[in-house]
């Protein structure tokens, strides 16, 4: 009769522990601490970008966009993203004053781990953490049926005047691969 349970007992044990195993935790995302004052070398780049009068067609200068992403086996993937860019002039400001980034949230996480705005004298205006909102992408909040998690980070850049660098870091974690064993690049680009 003992016999006859031992395979409910094993089972039931395996179930127990499979639950208490699951999945490993994420590993914890690196917050770059706040700073007031920009480096010098960091400075003299965004300096030596030029203004309006050296880039006449241009509203903003690109000084860093960078990118990059682990990829699992089984479709996640973990990708940092950093974008640094000088505002020329008035349309420049209003293009970079908000930054929105996208990503779903039934298949990936996003934070902001970085903003600032980089004054011109080197001085640092850092966005805090409580103005970064979080929403439902406004593009896709009629059809919200169809991909009910479809969110954005909206970042609103203070103090933000020509002749000022915007500067953000973020990281996106795939929670689950929108295909198993696929990795999805559409999923978390911005």
């Amino acid at each position: 009769m003992k016999l006859k349970r031992l395979p409910f007992i094993l089972v039931g044990l395996a179930v127990v522990i499979w639950g208490c195993v699951g999945k490993p935790p994420q590993k914890p995302i690196f917050k770059y601490p706040l700073q007031t004052e920009v480096s010098p070398q960091l400075l003299k780049l965004i300096q030596e970008t030029g203004t309006s009068v050296d880039h006449p067609n241009a509203n903003s200068i690109y000084i860093a966009d960078e990118d990059s992403t682990i990829f699992e086996k089984s479709g996640l993937y973990e990708a940092h993203i950093h974008l640094l860019v000088k505002v020329l002039n008035e349309k420049g400001k209003n293009d970079f004053g908000v930054v929105k980034l996208k990503y779903n949230r039934l298949y990936d996480s996003l934070m902001v781990t970085q903003a600032r705005v980089i004054a011109p004298d080197g001085s640092i205006t850092n966005v805090p953490d409580s103005t970064i909102k979080d929403i439902t992408q406004s593009e896709d909040a009629e059809i919200s049926i169809y991909w009910s998690g479809s969110r954005e980070k909206v970042i609103t850049f203070p103090n933000l005047r020509v002749g000022s660098a915007i500067e953000y870091r973020a990281c996106y974690l795939a929670k689950q691969p929108v295909i198993e064993g696929v990795f999805d690049w559409g999923n978390w680009k911005a």
